[in-house]
């Protein structure tokens, strides 16, 4: 939950959410404004239904909320590119986050888009803005000293008027500061010399605690990074007593809607799960009002004081007697009607029977790059794809001889000087699954086919999100970015498709049901669509979406892209608010890459477990389509 909330119905959801957060001691919170999604292609700004940023700046000045605004450019937050549209690494020369040209010609091109907008809604003109984030923690990139003054430029001409901050972790806080803003600092490297910096940089001014965080986000494939509550209650206990300012981030728990969750590299290529968002609210140490400031504090949605769903943690409880300790007032009780939501469907199974296979389908978009001779392989950029697959095509395997001479086996691989594996793709002869190369593996064997003089090999390429902080975002610029090899030489003349997983896709592409789906009954070998259907009651209620049994893949509600699932954990099932949802029937699509199952549960439980426990398959009251469809 940043700037936009999934759909416009997600309204009521972030008017409780703010309300929660519009109590004693908590008065403000940061507001991340991610320019991929404003401005998701050149020139093209979106600001309305889920993207309304003013409706959002509103609702929080009337729950009596201040709020600090971070319109980047670069905002981090563990999004995709650190919220930077992935369309300027088409630039070949691009360097982001620097006075590079293209960069900058860019960035003022958005700010004129943006600032316009929200600079009437600073404090000083009565509106809710009381401070005004630079970039976000350029300290640890710094590859620009001209750049951080520039942005600073580029925000005040515009008109923006308010206190201006910066933001970096605790090693890179000179670094990050500029002359006459106030230097916040993130819970990041913190030691004795952060807070001799901070002194030398502003005096006594009070300190900002921006992020604070006891842990990192989960990632695809790796145990849960759980947060310790009581390292959190210590050290809150120590910013207060220190007089310290900050901010709980995360104060509720979210969700990466869609594709929009980036990847670290710290310990190789990790993609973030889904269930991971920000909504982030301050806890105000007093001071005197001039030199009262205000930030953002980092906590798990594993941690958070409430859940993705809504709901009160055990921290919650926690936080409200210290509150009340220090404050006789405290957090509102949990027995607070906000948020208190119940789950319609406890646990309700349906099969998964219709099924579309996508390797040779039309689905995919008309050929997209030429047959002729090229060099290195393109990358989504050079196809206008931001999200989600591409498929490259080309026959094989002309000269009989030559393959009998090689004893009918050969190594595909993808490597040489120029390739770089920022993906995940699937590999098919003559559209049957033969293996998967990624980060970790460039390289397949395959068995041909004596009896064919020509094969065809297709290669299913899958974005699975950029890095999101770091130096090498530079190069994150996705797809088969290097030569393709067969037995040391490079492939050419590959024609290639994409499938760019928007709402379109499923809403106008899919055929309709019964067309081109196929009813089965066992497991499917993907990559194909799974079709199944779902009745709600009426007022609809907030579930949980288990998919045991199935590879990885997108999951559809309604039209709309609910976020990804992959065996390997740690999350095992998908959140969906209710206003995703209707009553009556609603149509539930699956992307499945690998293997599809045969059912999906639905429950009122999460699953972030490594390992998870899945309840056992029941039916609930309510008439439940039997069995799935997939598209052929």
């Amino acid at each position: 939950m940043w700037t936009f909330l999934g759909r416009p119905e997600c309204v009521l959801y972030l008017s409780s959410a703010l309300s929660v957060m519009a109590l004693p001691n908590h008065n403000q919170f940061p507001r991340h404004v991610p320019w991929n999604l404003h401005e998701p292609a050149v020139g093209q700004f979106y600001f309305t239904d889920n993207l309304d940023l003013i409706a959002f700046i509103t609702m929080a000045s009337e729950e009596g909320l201040w709020v600090i605004l971070c319109p980047g450019p670069y905002i981090g937050s563990d999004l995709d590119l650190g919220g930077l549209p992935s369309w300027l690494l088409r630039d070949p020369k691009m360097k982001l986050r620097t006075t590079y040209s293209g960069f900058t010609k860019a960035m003022n091109r958005y700010f004129d888009g943006l600032v316009p907008r929200i600079a009437q809604f600073q404090y000083k003109k009565g509106g809710p803005i009381i401070a005004v984030q630079i970039e976000n923690e350029y300290g640890s990139y710094y590859m620009d000293k001209k750049y951080m003054a520039y942005v600073q430029k580029a925000l005040v001409s515009r008109g923006i008027s308010e206190l201006l901050m910066t933001a970096d972790d605790g090693l890179n806080v000179r670094k990050g500061h500029l002359k006459n803003v106030l230097a916040t600092v993130h819970m990041k490297n913190i030691k004795k010399q952060t807070y001799e910096d901070l002194k030398s940089i502003q005096g006594k001014s009070p300190i900002l605690m921006m992020v604070y965080t006891t842990k990192t986000f989960d990632t695809w494939g790796a145990l849960r990074n759980f947060g310790d509550p009581q390292m959190l209650m210590k050290d809150v206990r120590e910013m207060f007593l220190l007089g310290f300012s900050f901010n709980f981030y995360m104060f509720h728990g979210g969700t990466n809607f869609g594709f929009i969750g980036g990847a670290q590299s710290s310990h190789g290529y990790q993609p973030v799960v889904t269930s991971y968002g920000k909504v982030s609210i301050s806890v105000k140490r007093h001071h005197d009002h001039r030199n009262s400031y205000k930030g953002k504090h980092l906590i798990e949605d594993y941690c958070a004081l409430l859940t993705e769903a809504g709901q009160y943690t055990p921290e919650y409880r926690v936080f409200q007697e210290f509150f009340h300790s220090i404050t006789a007032r405290g957090l509102s009780s949990p027995s607070s009607e906000l948020f208190s939501k119940s789950f319609h469907i406890h646990s309700t199974t349906i099969g998964t029977g219709d099924c579309l296979f996508i390797i040779d389908s039309h689905i995919f978009h008309d050929p997209v790059g030429s047959p002729a001779p090229s060099g290195p392989g393109e990358c989504f950029l050079d196809i206008d794809t931001w999200y989600h697959f591409v498929k490259k095509e080309i026959g094989v395997l002309g000269d009989m001889e030559f393959i009998l001479l090689l004893a009918l086996f050969f190594f595909f691989s993808l490597g040489g000087p120029n390739s770089d594996l920022f993906f995940l793709c699937q590999v098919f002869l003559d559209n049957n699954y033969i293996g998967v190369l990624d980060h970790y593996h460039n390289e397949l064997l395959i068995v041909k086919n004596a009896s064919k003089k020509t094969q065809s090999l297709s290669i299913l390429v899958e974005n699975q999100g950029r890095l999101t902080y770091g130096k090498d975002i530079n190069k994150e610029r996705k797809g088969l970015t290097g030569d393709i090899y067969l037995k040391k030489t490079p492939l050419r003349k590959f024609t290639i498709h994409s499938l760019e997983m928007k709402n379109t896709l499923i809403q106008t592409k899919l055929p309709k049901f019964p067309e081109s789906w196929k009813s089965v009954a066992g497991q499917v070998e993907g990559p194909a669509f799974f079709l199944s259907h779902l009745r709600v009651g009426d007022p609809p209620q907030d579930t949980y979406v288990k998919v045991k049994d199935w590879g990885k893949g997108v999951i559809f509600i309604n039209g709309q892209i609910l976020g990804r699932y992959w065996s390997i954990g740690p999350q095992k099932a998908l959140y969906i608010p209710s206003s995703w949802l209707h009553p009556g029937i609603n149509e539930i699509v699956m992307f499945e890459e690998l293997n599809g199952g045969q059912k999906i549960q639905f429950t009122s439980e999460p699953d972030l477990d490594k390992n998870p426990c899945f309840l056992d398959d029941v039916s609930v009251n309510g008439d439940f389509p039997s069995h799935l469809w997939h598209l052929i």
